[in-house]
């Protein structure tokens, strides 16, 4: 009899129940949730606050997102300053059971003076670096450990098998762009540099430093001059971001304009995997037709 009232206080211990009551997690970003999912398997309930259509720099939190942070047991963020937006929203939130990720520590940033925002140095777009995203999976495999330590390594496995398949996917890309005779594109705003210095392309230069602020005419003439000069032949362009300017360069030059997406969320990606090759692919095409 003491035996079976033991077994059944092990089991009342044994975490949540798969499929029934798992472990609620927040992410600021559609691509972090998929990692979660990746990791987290059965075991977690996950929701972005982000789709992906909007801009993760200026994004404007609402009730139901307090709210959902507030019936979260993890939360997991990029950090380096992106999602500043977000303080205010997690102290209203009031979950003091909340483990908060930032799921940028310990990856490789660089400092690309870009003018992005916030005490942070660096540039944020860290997730677009395979490498990087290795990292920053450990770092939610181990935050899903401690908010439920029972399923022994379970976390670790699915990380170490999603780590895997990262790794393989970036080695054949980089296998493609190894490729190329001419691997420059010029982006409209700075959020290439991870991705480029994992997979072998160049970023040549940068439109704007700070999403929203526009070029000036004298910026963009020189840039003009700049394009014509170097045979610059592919500009990125991002779908969360609106404006003329690249249409404007492509008539005066004849720049090719393509668009990258650094969030999930737009065009038929449903995972960073797919993101990731997709980006590659598209980027790939336009490098080796060039422009007119």
């Amino acid at each position: 009899m003491r035996t079976l009232v033991l077994l059944c206080l092990l089991l009342s211990l044994a975490g949540p129940a798969v499929g029934t009551d798992r472990i609620r997690v927040t992410t600021t970003l559609p691509g972090l949730a998929d990692w979660t999912r990746q990791i987290g398997g059965e075991r977690v309930e996950v929701h972005s606050l982000l789709t992906g259509l909007e801009n993760p720099h200026s994004y404007e939190p609402t009730i139901s997102d307090v709210k959902r942070i507030a019936g979260s047991r993890v939360l997991v963020r990029v950090g380096l300053g992106l999602e500043e937006w977000l303080d205010g929203a997690i102290q209203n939130a009031r979950n003091i059971e909340l483990i908060v990720v930032d799921a940028s520590r310990g990856v490789s940033v660089i400092d690309d003076g870009g003018g992005h925002s916030g005490e942070h140095k660096g540039n944020p777009h860290v997730w677009l670096d395979p490498d990087n995203a290795v990292i920053m999976c450990r770092n939610i495999a181990w935050a899903l450990e401690e908010a439920d330590p029972f399923p022994g390594d379970y976390y670790q496995n699915r990380f170490e098998a999603y780590a895997r398949r990262i790794r393989s996917a970036a080695r054949a890309i980089r296998e493609r762009v190894a490729r190329l005779p001419d691997k420059r594109f010029l982006a409209y705003h700075g959020a290439w540099p991870y991705f480029a210095r994992a997979l072998g392309f160049e970023v040549a230069g940068v439109v704007t430093g700070r999403p929203g602020q526009e070029p000036s005419a004298r910026s963009l003439a020189r840039l003009v001059d700049r394009i014509r000069a170097e045979h610059l032949r592919v500009l990125v362009t991002e779908p969360q971001l609106s404006s003329k300017i690249p249409e404007v360069l492509a008539e005066e030059t004849g720049i090719r304009v393509v668009a990258l997406s650094p969030l999930l969320g737009t065009g038929n990606a449903t995972t960073y995997l797919d993101l990731l090759r997709a980006n590659a692919a598209t980027l790939i095409a336009a490098l080796s037709e060039g422009g007119r």
